[in-house]
């Protein structure tokens, strides 16, 4: 049995029940245990010198309980396992590295441990997670002692989904009773509600940010939840990209630390940890712009814009290249989830270094925008469209007259090749609907615009649909 966790508990406390086996040196003489002088080699010390050596004990006592500390900071500390229930169904699970920690295992399987085994109130590493054979690769994790994410690939089947529904119910009643919650983070399933008692529904469409006001509600809905008891576990439930949970836990870990008490600041490192071990970097611009919105607004950095903004043309920095060269591009906009404009199809030869789509009319001086607005360009084919670019931004957090995004921070276009490197897009908005023209628009070669009435251009984008099989791959990254 390892007994290393007793050893940490009890060497301040005393180094002989630390270490039961060790023998006592009984050479001494008689006069030498008499004598409580202190000695170095053999020879009494005097008292400037016991002094001294008082000194240095107590510095490098104070380093070890530093190093201590700091491992168990780590999880590097071994907690003391727990006793093994018979009346629970049990799995497998390989053991590590003898080096390595116990939180550290990975389990497999659903034989030989029980389900209770496989949590533990201690802190964990964020390695530690459950992967399930049998439903093709569930994913189950501590964030922190309270915080739970659960994760399924979008390719999974209807059956199988329900199989590791059931199976992540049973595990988590079995450890936390009913006092844990499911954050649905995807699509709403009737499957949630049967299987698990508490559910609240937080989900946004698949491909695009969260809206603002919904990462707020999210983050106070955890801390409502968590704050109402002790026991209480939060879990975050999401089916095809991982970015959703790395938009919540990013978000709450701003939020704790603003609006949460010291607390939590071991909770902000294992969410930071987790982040980085299991989530990586957002395959979605838009969702890593939304999260410095809500972290700037949080902290003040921020300033909030209350006034409406109008648009008056958007220009875009190099021709893609879909179609001998060139492209045949056309704009949708939304204001939520609510279509607000359709321009005409402009029609990009090769050669052609920008063009511009004005919106502004002789009738209108701008198009006025309040709230979350989704830009996207699409390439008008022979049988359909494709998406060029898209951005999403809110306007509480522009505060110039123009607003422009690299290739980098452009949706889709940051990943794909046909739009030009050194590629960017421009938005240009007025003070006003009457106000001069803060800009002009820039001068671009004659681009052909046909403003003829189409079916393609005309059909809104269904963004309520569910995660595409198609889009992720086992592990929740864009394919």
């Amino acid at each position: 049995m390892d007994t290393s966790w007793q050893i940490h508990r009890q060497w301040f406390k005393d180094i002989r029940k630390a270490f039961p086996t060790a023998k006592t040196d009984k050479t001494d003489s008689g006069n030498q245990k008499n004598d409580k002088t202190p000695q170095r080699n053999g020879l009494k010390l005097t008292q400037k010198e016991t002094e001294k050596d008082d000194a240095y004990a107590t510095i490098n006592g104070t380093r070890k309980n530093l190093e201590i500390v700091k491992a168990i900071v780590s999880n590097e500390v071994n907690s003391k396992p727990e006793k093994q229930k018979n009346n629970t169904l049990s799995h497998t699970h390989h053991e590590p590295v003898r080096h390595e920690p116990v939180g550290n295992k990975m389990l497999a399987s659903y034989s030989g441990v029980s389900y209770g085994d496989a949590f533990t109130t201690q802190p964990r590493s964020t390695k530690s997670s459950i992967r399930c054979s049998g439903t093709a690769g569930m994913d189950l994790s501590y964030v922190t002692e309270r915080i739970i994410a659960l994760w399924f690939p979008s390719a999974v089947s209807k059956q199988t989904y329900k199989q590791g529904q059931r199976h992540a119910a049973h595990m988590l009643r079995n450890k936390h009773g009913d006092n844990y919650m499911v954050f649905n983070l995807s699509e709403p399933k009737r499957i949630l509600r049967s299987e698990h008692k508490h559910v609240k529904e937080m989900g946004w469409p698949a491909k695009l940010a969260p809206p603002l006001e919904r990462i707020c509600s999210i983050c106070k809905e955890i801390e409502s939840w968590l704050s109402g008891d002790k026991h209480r576990i939060a879990v975050l439930h999401a089916r095809g990209s991982k970015d959703k949970l790395g938009v919540v836990v990013t978000s709450y870990m701003h939020y704790s630390n603003i609006c949460g008490t010291a607390d939590q600041a071991l909770d902000r490192f294992a969410m930071r940890k987790y982040l980085e071990e299991n989530i990586g970097p957002f395959h979605l611009p838009s969702n890593k712009r939304y999260v410095e919105y809500f972290a700037g607004l949080l902290s003040h950095n921020i300033k909030i814009n209350t006034a409406p903004l109008y648009l008056t043309h958007v220009t875009v920095l190099g021709a893609p290249s879909f179609q001998y060269g060139g492209c045949r591009a056309f704009l949708k906009l939304y204001e939520g989830h609510t279509p607000i404009y359709t321009s005409g199809i402009y029609s990009v030869s090769n050669g052609i270094r920008q063009f511009t789509v004005n919106i502004s009319t002789e009738r209108r001086h701008g198009l006025q925008l309040r709230g979350d607005i989704l830009v996207k360009c699409y390439h008008r084919g022979i049988n359909g469209r494709e998406t060029i670019f898209a951005c999403q931004f809110h306007t509480c957090a522009v505060a110039d007259y123009t607003l422009s995004f690299t290739r980098q921070e452009l949706d889709n276009a940051c990943t794909d090749a046909r739009f030009p490197a050194d590629g960017a897009v421009e938005l240009h908005f007025s003070p006003g609907p009457e106000g001069r023209l803060t800009t002009t628009p820039a001068p671009t070669p004659a681009v052909p615009v046909t403003l003829a009435d189409d079916p393609i251009t005309r059909a809104d984008s269904p963004l309520d649909a569910p995660d595409s099989e198609e889009d992720y791959n086992s592990e929740g990254k864009l394919q």
